[in-house]
Parts: structure tokens; C-alpha cells; sequence
């Protein structure tokens, strides 16, 4: 005869269905984190190239406009100005004088274009003409707009970019820096 120590037992259908129910819950759980954070991730990166983005068009921008010696804002999406003229040294003439090439920057069908001469590049895509903080988020900006000093020396450059991200997510990135003018004698800024 054999004792109790002797006996096996195996699982009872409710034991069984039970730990498949609770197997099934933690699956979906774990399913369901994964495919949450790898969404995030993917917003994340999209974000980062807006953001990124809307930096290195204003940084461009500014490392442009920061030499200048005359600036016309033509309208809150053109700018044109003149860049001292610099001598074989590499110096600037003194009296400062123009180099004589036209430059204007511009926003033109969601592309910031730099044009000096006849050359133009390119310095950013994806620019949108509404601000996403502006109240209800739906409000136009401008790109160029003159500082506020008494005697008008700076110019404040905002870009605001929007991509799509691989699962179609709108992700929008905002840059905004105002660019102290170091050469210039005037700004103008046309009605």
C-alpha cells in the first residue's frame, strides 16, 4: 500500500485554465508596454528632428544676421541685408563698407531658403506659418520681427517645424532666439 508521500497529484482543469487566464493577462500587459513605449520612442525621435530642426535654421539665421550692416525686414517671412566688405586679411574694411552681393532670406512654400548672389541653399524644410503656443494654437507668427530697443538693433528669428513620424504622428518644434546685430548703422523695417 502506498502512503501519501507516495502519491502524485496533477493540475485540475481550474488550476489550468486559471494559470492560462493569468498567463494571457500578463502576455497582454507586457504586449501592450512594449507597443506604448515603441510609440513614444518614435514620437520622441520625430520631435527631436522638428526641434532639431527649427535650431539649425535659426542658428543659420543668426550667424548670418549677427554680421550684418543694413537689414530690411520685408515682411515677417523676408529679410534682405548686406554684409560689411572684408579685405585679404580677412579683416573688415574700415569705414565699413558693403561687399556688394544681395542677400535675403525667406520662407517660400515650407522651405527657409538663403540666397546670397544668385546662389541659394536651402537651410530647412517642414516650416509652418502658425504658432502651436499661440493661443488655441492656431495663430500666425512671424519669422522676422524687429527688436524692441530704442534704437532698433536686434531682430527676433522664430521657426516652428512640423513632421510626420513613422506611424503618423504630427510632431511640431519651435525655435525662437532674437540676434543682436553687431555692424549695422539702420534697421528698416517697410509698413
Amino acid at each position: 500500500m502506498k502512503g501519501r508521500a507516495g502519491r502524485r497529484r496533477g493540475f485540475t482543469l481550474v488550476e489550468v485554465v486559471i494559470a492560462s487566464f493569468l498567463m494571457v493577462v500578463v502576455t497582454s500587459a507586457g504586449f501592450g508596454i512594449f507597443w506604448y513605449s515603441s510609440r513614444a520612442f518614435v514620437r520622441s525621435q520625430a520631435l527631436n528632428v522638428a526641434e532639431k530642426s527649427a535650431e539649425v535654421a535659426v542658428r543659420n539665421i543668426v550667424a548670418q544676421l549677427r554680421q550684418a550692416m543694413l537689414v530690411t525686414i520685408n515682411s515677417g517671412t523676408s529679410i534682405t541685408y548686406e554684409l560689411p566688405a572684408v579685405g585679404s586679411n580677412g579683416d573688415y574694411s574700415y569705414p565699413p563698407t558693403w561687399d556688394g552681393v544681395t542677400r535675403s532670406i525667406q520662407l517660400s512654400s515650407g522651405h527657409i531658403t538663403i540666397t546670397a548672389g544668385t546662389n541659394s541653399t536651402t537651410i530647412c524644410s517642414g516650416v509652418i506659418g502658425t504658432d502651436p503656443l499661440s493661443s488655441g494654437g492656431t495663430g500666425t507668427y512671424n519669422i522676422f520681427t524687429a527688436g524692441n530697443a530704442g534704437i532698433l538693433r536686434s531682430v527676433i528669428v522664430m521657426v516652428v517645424t512640423q513632421f510626420n513620424s513613422q506611424d503618423n504622428l504630427t510632431v511640431t518644434g519651435r525655435f525662437r532666439e532674437t540676434v543682436w546685430l553687431r555692424n549695422i548703422p539702420i534697421i528698416e523695417q517697410e509698413p
